[in-house]
């Protein structure tokens, strides 16, 4: 008995592959086509996943131009950063311990000023809401309306 090692696509995969020719960047907010990403994220967006597979987050749905621009900022942010903690300190956010080589150094990602070190969490936090006034405040003005 031979074992099909590579099965053929499903049909639905094929045609799902042949008809994403954009995908949309998350930091300019635009619709760009396909070779104006990495590989790593047109195959992800293109291909059939196992169940349950977690997908791209953060800086990977950036076109090419936005992640190089990021990726200056972060550089300018980490030269201006104090140094990296080798003790385990307290988030700079919410406070709880944090063993030295879990924190992240956060940093503005206009100006690319250090705001701090922070716990996996906040850091996640922070970026899920946009990483502005204008995204806290609309997750507090959504808890305050009665959405606890």
């Amino acid at each position: 008995m031979q074992l099909n090692l590579f099965p053929e696509e499903s049909k639905e995969a094929q045609e799902a592959q042949e008809e994403c020719t954009t995908l949309f960047c998350r930091k300019c907010q635009t619709e760009k086509a396909l070779d104006q990403y990495c590989l790593s994220i047109v195959e992800w967006e293109t291909q059939p996943h196992i169940k349950g597979a977690r997908g791209l987050g953060g800086t990977a749905r950036y076109c090419r131009s936005c992640h190089k621009e990021y990726k200056r900022g972060l550089a300018t942010a980490k030269r201006m950063a104090p140094p990296r903690p080798t003790e385990d300190i307290h988030c700079d956010l919410c406070n709880v311990l944090t063993p030295s080589s879990k924190v992240h150094m956060d940093h503005c990602h206009v100006t690319h000023e250090f705001r701090g070190w922070l716990c996996r969490s906040c850091n996640i936090g922070l970026g899920a809401l946009g990483d502005n006034l204008e995204g806290l405040e609309r997750a507090i003005k959504y808890l305050k309306d009665g959405h606890e």
